[in-house]
């Protein structure tokens, strides 16, 4: 699809076309994005892991059939991201009128309630409870992506926003989807043989971390942003 003519709404002169390789080069000098880039890779290397890892978690630790895991999952995964989702666009944008810091503090701090919420998740022995706390962690969790892509197209210029925002895409999605499930499973089954069936709980335990190392760079973010910023 067509971008629209810019300058409908500023006087400022259409900038001229840049290539890929020289709008990468000129995000990658910014050191915030780059420290956007980590932190969202690490923060969905977690959340992928998780989602993929969770109905088998289930599964095997709570003997649940497909059929309730599909609907369980279904509800606090599926149901609480899109809860969370729309409870960031809506409060986020209130925060960052007030310091555009919060783009990047939402998802930080978002990020790292994630992680108790989640632990007490998984080693819970009420299945009630242990779904209510996905539930819980997943609408957190979903809260960070409004203020978060935000936080990339703000350190970007408007012709190099659509670049930035694959970049993020990119790099998430490769650790994210292709490493996060991978690495859980392979501690899952380093685990197994001395802990039978709660090896995928702890190895979902130990995933976490992951949201603390990507809170950090969220907030390293924060403190270089003022730099960077573009609007």
């Amino acid at each position: 699809m067509k971008d629209p003519p810019r300058g409908n709404f500023s006087d400022a002169p259409e900038p001229e076309a840049q290539s890929f390789g020289v709008a990468v080069a000129s995000l990658l000098r910014r050191r915030t994005f780059i420290h956007i880039v980590i932190a969202y890779s690490l923060g969905l290397f977690g959340v992928y892991g998780i989602a993929q890892w969770t109905p088998a978690f289930y599964i095997r630790v709570h003997e649940m059939t497909l059929t309730e895991v599909g609907w369980g999952v279904g509800i606090a995964s599926g149901l609480g991201g899109v809860i969370g989702t729309f409870i960031g666009s809506v409060l986020a944008p209130r925060y960052i009128a007030r310091d555009r810091r919060w783009e990047l503090w939402w998802p930080a701090w978002a990020y790292l309630a994630c992680i108790p919420t989640y632990a007490v998740a998984f080693v819970a022995g009420d299945l009630m409870t242990s779904f209510a706390l996905v539930f819980l962690a997943s609408v957190i969790a979903g809260t960070s992506i409004a203020p978060g892509m935000a936080s990339v197209q703000s350190v970007a210029e408007p012709h190099q926003r659509a670049t930035a925002v694959a970049i993020v895409m990119f790099c998430s999605a490769i650790l994210g989807q292709g490493l996060g499930p991978t690495a859980i499973g392979i501690t899952s089954d380093l685990l197994t043989p001395s802990l039978g069936s709660d090896g995928l709980r702890w190895a979902l335990v130990f995933s976490l971390v992951l949201f603390a190392w990507s809170w950090v760079h969220f907030m390293v973010a924060a403190r270089t942003a003022h730099r960077d910023r573009i609007s």
